[in-house]
């Protein structure tokens, strides 16, 4: 009886194990799953493809992360890219040093905003190309996130800002700064 008894104790112990094991594993592969790169999908182009997303080393200033382009026209691809910059200060900081750098530039400031925890500002400038001038237009969307600036800037010739801006304005809208848990690094 004994022998019984613990025969059934070692089975108990082995399924106890097991269970274990299967918990084990099924954390281990979620978080190589959450570790895997996420791919962009393109289904108008019938292609994806996995997205780099890196760190970037804390002596660079500005990252730009991912840019896309409109076919281009009349020489000129209209675009939205998003940035990476280091930023320690707020948003309404950064939104201030903006302005300050605008007014010291070629650009011309055609209205700003902070809405819902980002800023906004539409610009005005003349991009000289190969001899050839466009009158451009740029509007941009900074957020804080993990403590610096995500920057979403759509650029478009000022004779296609009304078409094109269709296109990427709801791009420039979706950036969103990811949330985390308590403790986590920043994705």
């Amino acid at each position: 009886m004994c022998q019984d008894f613990e025969k059934l104790g070692n089975a108990a112990s082995f399924k106890w194990t097991s269970v274990f094991v299967a918990i084990l594993s099924l954390v281990v592969a979620q978080s190589a799953r959450a570790e895997e790169p996420r791919p962009a999908v393109f289904s108008n182009l019938g292609f994806s493809i996995d997205v780099l997303d890196i760190t970037p080393p804390k002596d660079t200033p500005i990252y730009e992360s991912l840019r896309m382009l409109l076919p281009a026209e009349d020489g000129f691809a209209s675009n939205i890219g998003i940035q990476y910059q280091t930023f320690p200060g707020t948003l309404q900081e950064y939104a201030e040093l903006s302005e300050k750098d605008v007014k010291k530039s070629n650009f011309t400031l055609l209205h700003s905003k902070a809405k819902e925890g980002a800023y906004y500002c539409e610009l005005a400038y003349t991009l000289k190309v190969n001899e050839k001038e466009y009158e451009m237009r740029c509007h941009m969307k900074a957020i804080k996130a993990d403590g610096n600036i995500i920057l979403a800037t759509i650029t478009a010739p000022a004779t296609r800002w009304e078409k094109d801006s269709k296109l990427l304005q709801p791009i420039l809208n979706s950036l969103t700064a990811l949330k985390k848990e308590a403790g986590e690094k920043a994705p």
